[in-house]
Formats: C-alpha cells, structure tokens, sequence
C-alpha cells in the first residue's frame, strides 16, 4: 500500500513516515492496533533523550508496562543506543 504512495513526485525524505501516518491515521490497514509511542511493541526513539529511556536487567528497551520493545525505529539517533543495540545483537 506505501508503494502505491510512494512513487514521483514523492521523493522528499520522510515521506514514507508521511505516508505511513497517513494509512494508519485513515484506517486503510484492516486489523490493526493502534499503541502510544511509549506502551507498544514499537517505539520511536529519535525525539527522545537517550536519560528517558528505560532498560530491562539484560539491557533491552522496555516501554511504560516493562515489556521489551520488539522494533526500535530511528536507533541510530543515539549512539549509545546503537553500541548497545550492537553489543546485544552481534
């Protein structure tokens, strides 16, 4: 669906963020669930300062409810989020 969004004249960088909000916000994805940044499975660290985040005892993200975040999107906004990110999964 982002593809068909996606194609000329779209070539700005953060369009496919721009046309993600725009399926999930006018519900064209059937079955889908909706979280706030900080109680899903995903969260969006770019804005974020690196002293707001949590970790577990294993050192992975967690959100708000403790539970381990499954995909961190714009990581490589804090680098030491990335060593640790590379630490963890390397």
């Amino acid at each position: 669906m982002m593809l068909e969004h996606l194609t000329p004249p779209f070539t700005i960088p953060g369009d496919d963020t721009a046309v993600h909000n725009y399926l999930i916000h006018t519900r064209q994805i059937p079955d889908m669930a909706i979280f706030a940044n900080e109680d899903g499975p995903v969260m969006t660290v770019g804005y974020k300062s690196s002293d707001s985040m949590s970790f577990d005892g294993a050192g992975f993200l967690s959100n708000a409810a403790g539970k381990i975040v499954n995909t961190i999107h714009q990581y490589d906004r804090h680098p030491q989020l990335l060593e640790k990110l590379s630490f963890l999964y390397a």
